[in-house]
């Protein structure tokens, strides 16, 4: 039994091993993306939240006072806070993904134009990239 398990393990390494790709796929990630992966950060650090908060008043609030133990209580309190505490770095990372997202913009843009004798101001499609110092 033990070498049978022994060589599936082995096996299963060298399979793992030969079976990867060997050409690398470069993605870029576009604007579209970085604001979608954003919005779904937000909503589950939403929901988070909002599930920790119904948790956390349901942890505290007795129901029947004439209930010898309630363990439920403790639990709701701190899978609430854990929660509350997990929905925050999700907001904090949907923030970067969304700021990430609205640096790489297309404008329309002024650019001066010189057309018998006069200036005129005609607008023309850029890409603008935004950094932050």
């Amino acid at each position: 039994m033990k070498k049978s398990i022994t060589t599936f393990l082995i096996l299963a390494v060298f399979t793992t091993g030969y079976g990867q790709q060997t050409t690398e796929t470069i993605q870029e990630i576009t604007k579209a993306d970085y604001l979608k992966k954003s919005k779904n950060q937000k909503t589950a650090a939403w929901i988070l939240a909002g599930v920790g908060t119904l948790s956390v008043i349901l942890g505290t609030i007795e129901v029947n006072p004439d209930y010898e133990e309630n363990n439920n209580s403790s639990f709701f309190l701190v899978s609430g806070l854990v929660a509350i505490g997990a929905s925050v770095p999700l907001f904090i990372a949907s923030a970067r993904n969304k700021k990430k997202g609205i640096s790489l913009s297309f404008k329309n843009n002024t650019a001066p134009r010189l057309h018998n004798n006069n200036l005129y101001y005609n607008s023309i499609p850029s890409i603008s990239l935004k950094i932050g110092l």
